[in-house]
């Protein structure tokens, strides 16, 4: 536990998760929930300039299906 305490922050991807750390002794324990923002990251937010501009930056046809993955926090 001595690591922990040496960090400013220890992110948890769950409350369960964040609750044992903190009943451990733990300090500075935030939830920080895995998954998808919905409401940033929706159909409705579709910006088809910003989508033109990346395709044309990686030299890609404008009608390319993308996958972009960002990874974990």
């Amino acid at each position: 536990m001595r690591l922990y305490s040496r960090f400013d922050l220890v992110l948890a991807p769950s409350r369960g998760l964040a609750e044992r750390l903190r009943t451990w002794g733990v300090p500075r324990v935030v939830q920080q929930p895995l998954g998808v923002d919905c409401s940033v990251f929706a159909p409705q937010a579709r910006d088809d300039a910003w989508r033109a501009a990346l395709c044309r930056a990686h030299g890609l046809p404008a009608a390319t299906r993308l996958f972009i993955y960002t990874g974990r926090f």
